[in-house]
């Protein structure tokens, strides 16, 4: 039980970490389109 406890949180967690990376890109690449753009 406890250890497909920590299975799940993990895998719970993994999950979070790459919608939050998806999230973070997707807006550091809208938003640097402008700012980045103009220095790149």
């Amino acid at each position: 039980m406890n250890a497909m406890k920590r299975e799940t949180w993990k895998t719970v967690i993994q999950m979070v970490i790459s919608i939050l990376t998806a999230a973070l890109t997707a807006l550091g690449t809208t938003s640097c389109m402008g700012a980045c753009g103009l220095t790149a």
